[in-house]
């Protein structure tokens, strides 16, 4: 996998905001690895299939990043470029410990329950945490997305920056609400639907889980706009104090509470990220976007938890599709948002100067 990682330059396509051609090369690399995985893994004679499986899918990706890159730039220039490479990577080092950091401080909760509690309750907690994960891999592409196009504005027109940001505020709100309130009210049953009955012991892990995951597709938002800004050191050091927070509480919590131990430092340490990355760009960028976005998406959310609690005899997908449309309907009634606002945070490109790589 090493080399696969290393040869992936989707950072530079996310730089250079070509995201068309981002999405095809992982897009296929992940059709690879699924594709690779049903004819190659059946059963736990296979274990050692599925890594090749997902190399294959990887170096896929990697690959035709590599060419697309190639064929526009050629291969000799960048490589001779000592003093970029250099720069480059002074720039990039604060990405690289954050992002260190954050693994370490998501996945300690693991190692701790394996080290007090032993095998079953890391099987349980994984259950829930997968779920937990999925939702923020899918929020992840929004803000891959959304980012260079936040420190395109930034080095344009403060005017447009404070407008995108709020945007994307509202939007992320907007999500990250229902997630947190929803999932814990429904957490115990979507783990039972998903993964049987044997794993009813994760429900309320989930429901801890997926209230930290709503903090942070919030706090999300003001930790790329210090990265938009230049302000990466910060974000880093506001990283690094969750991660913190995330050992100690697992140290002292998951030996007495268990898997709701590691859901509340999960939990606990988001918050923590958030009020830390708030009070950071209200410091070093100067914006006083606060917490007031929440309000309608919350309003909204009580009217779906109404629905939620009503229909518990309903199946579970029904339950959840009725609340989203009460939510969707809620939300547009109390104005939390407009159908244009959405289209036009989408189509933010058209009204910002040129993107470095003429697209």
């Amino acid at each position: 996998m090493l080399f696969a990682l290393a040869g992936n330059l989707g950072w530079a396509f996310q730089g250079l905001e070509w995201m068309g051609g981002y999405a095809l090369a992982v897009s296929l690399g992940q059709l690879v690895f699924a594709a690779t995985a049903l004819e190659f893994v059946e059963g736990p004679k296979d274990v050692g299939r599925a890594p090749l499986c997902y190399l294959a899918g990887e170096a896929t990706a990697t690959i035709l990043l590599l060419i697309q890159f190639v064929r526009r730039f050629g291969v000799s220039a960048p490589l001779r470029d000592r003093a970029l490479w250099l720069a480059s990577l002074g720039e990039g080092a604060p990405f690289l410990m954050s992002r260190l950091v954050r693994t370490i401080g998501v996945t300690f909760d693991v190692f701790a329950l394996k080290l007090y509690l032993g095998d079953t309750a890391v099987g349980l907690y994984g259950a829930a945490s997968r779920i937990a994960l999925f939702v923020l891999g899918v929020a992840g592409l929004y803000f891959v997305n959304i980012t260079p196009a936040l420190a395109r504005a930034a080095h344009a027109e403060p005017a447009w920056l404070q407008s995108l940001f709020a945007k994307s505020l509202r939007l992320s709100a907007i999500a990250a609400v229902p997630i947190g309130i929803g999932g814990a009210i429904v957490g115990p049953a979507v783990v039972t639907m998903l993964f049987g009955p044997t794993y009813a012991g994760a429900g309320t892990a989930l429901r801890l889980l997926l209230l930290g995951v709503a903090v942070t597709l919030v706090s999300q938002n003001y930790r790329i706009l210090l990265v938009a800004t230049g302000h990466q050191r910060a974000e880093m050091g506001i990283v690094s104090a969750s991660a913190v927070l995330t050992i100690i509480l697992n140290v002292l919590l998951v030996p007495q509470l268990g898997l709701v131990g590691a859901g509340i430092a999960f939990l606990a340490s988001e918050i923590l990220l958030l009020v830390l990355a708030l009070g950071a760009i209200r410091l070093l960028v100067g914006m006083k976007d606060g917490l007031r976005h929440l309000v309608r998406p919350l309003a909204a959310s009580i009217t779906m938890a109404g629905v939620l609690l009503a229909m518990t005899s309903v199946p579970l997908v029904a339950r959840l599709s009725a609340a989203a449309l009460t939510y969707g309907a809620a939300v547009l009634a109390l104005r939390g948002t407009t159908l244009a606002e959405l289209r036009d945070l989408f189509v933010i490109r058209r009204h910002l100067p040129p993107a470095p790589g003429g697209q």
